[in-house]
Parts: C-alpha cells; structure tokens; sequence
C-alpha cells in the first residue's frame, strides 16, 4: 500500500540498482519524499541482474508531472543575455574561427597589457 496516494502497489521486474548516485536537488530529494515516493528506483543498473520492486501508478504519474513543472518554470525563466555575455560569446566565437597566428598575437597583446 502507498503511504502518500493509499493505493494497491504493483510488483514489476527492472534491472538490478547496484548503486546510488546523489547528484539530486534538494529540491527533487524533498518532493521524492513527500510526492513520488514509490516509483522506480534511480541510480546505475545492472546488464544481468533483475529485482522485484514495489511501484505505485500514480507516483510515477506524479513524478513526471513534476519533472514537467520542473522543466516548465526553467524554460519560463530562463534569463536574457546581457552585453557583457553577448561580448563574451562574439569574442569566443571569435577566437574559435582565429588561427594559430592569430591567437598567438592575441595571448601577446594581453600579456603586454598586464
């Protein structure tokens, strides 16, 4: 039984987690918790090994819709370049398209400048 939705768990068959990689948010890790507790297990897999695990229906409906707020309001927010950023990314562009001489007499000039 869920604890969070209170719904009949079904058993599925998945590859083998063999480890745990916690490279989470704490933000993902505290809806997890509270949203999502019960859906499939994250983290490196084995090619061989198979585990029972127990999985509610709709944790994972709940996770992906979290995931899709998540990429929603990144999207929505996602902040203008300013000058300075638009300076930087034309001389890297810049410098990519240079050639060697170029960079060269580049790297010289800024040293003399120091």
């Amino acid at each position: 039984m869920c604890e969070v939705h209170h719904v009949q768990m079904r058993c599925v068959k998945i590859p083998l987690v063999v480890g745990w990689v916690d490279h989470f948010s704490e933000e993902y890790s505290r809806a997890y918790g509270t949203l999502f507790p019960n859906c499939y297990p994250e983290g490196p897999t084995s090619n061989w090994k198979r585990e029972r695990v127990y999985v509610c229906d709709r944790c994972v409906d709940a996770k992906k819709a979290w995931s899709q707020a998540q990429k929603s309001k990144v999207s929505n927010h996602r902040p203008a370049l300013d000058c300075s950023m638009t300076t930087r990314l034309q001389t890297e562009s810049r410098w990519l398209a240079a050639s060697e001489a170029e960079r060269w007499a580049w790297e010289r000039r800024a040293v003399m400048q120091l």
